[in-house]
């Protein structure tokens, strides 16, 4: 077993269960700061977040904030799942 604090399984049912679109939000403004290195977040930082929030929910090209090279394979092992 994996030294984890959960499993992808229990937070997705978290996710589901507890959180709102705000709480999401929250997470995923959390993972830009880590991704760019940010150590805390910073009022300043949080304008920025913001920012970034924004951008995302203005494009309805973008698909998510998971990187789309990544999403297209997980779609495609899904469907072809499904196939059999």
């Amino acid at each position: 077993m994996k030294n984890t604090k959960f499993t992808a399984n229990e937070l997705l049912d978290s996710i589901n269960r507890e959180l709102s679109q705000g709480d999401i939000n929250e997470i995923y403004k959390a993972l830009v700061a880590w991704n760019v290195g940010l150590q805390e977040i910073k009022p300043e930082d949080e304008e920025k977040l913001d920012k970034v929030i924004d951008y995302y929910f203005d494009r309805d090209y973008i698909r998510g904030f998971i990187n789309e090279e990544i999403l297209d394979y997980a779609i495609e092992l899904f469907d072809d799942e499904e196939e059999i």
